[in-house]
């Protein structure tokens, strides 16, 4: 849930039920929940910022995992083979979502912001399906 106007906006996130990502991905294509159509980015930016406290979108957040098998190396971000595997090789610590995958799942409108572990740690993001992201930085 978002609430705010003229550019200072605050976010509530608040835990649903757990769904599928088939279910997921049905709502995220509603009516109800679906980009609308625009002509260039600048509208469909505009369209974000203009509705951004109607209709909060649903995200899937922090899920532990990786979407390949074990045994595929190429784009497996669970084997990315960074100093931060030697925390878990040696130390045998784990720190979800700091030296182990996580997946997210987000549709239009969904917000995610940057944490300090991913300005000051080894982080990677890949887009695996789906429109573009959109980064903004905010002061």
């Amino acid at each position: 849930m978002v609430t705010g106007q003229s550019g200072l906006f605050t976010q509530y996130n608040i835990q649903k039920k757990a769904m599928t990502v088939k279910e997921f991905r049905q709502l995220a294509n509603s009516g109800k929940y679906c980009t609308p159509r625009y002509l260039d980015y600048e509208d469909l930016e505009r369209k974000y910022w203009k509705n951004l406290t109607f209709v909060a979108p649903i995200y899937g957040a922090d899920i532990n995992g990786s979407i390949y098998d074990e045994g595929v190396d190429e784009w497996n971000i669970a084997r990315l083979n960074t100093v931060l595997d030697v925390v878990e090789e040696e130390c045998g610590i784990s720190i979800e979502d700091v030296n182990t995958p996580y997946l997210y799942f987000g549709m239009w409108k969904t917000t995610f912001a940057w944490h300090t572990e991913d300005m000051d740690l080894y982080s990677i993001n890949y887009l695996h399906f789906g429109e573009p992201k959109s980064w903004q930085v905010t002061f």
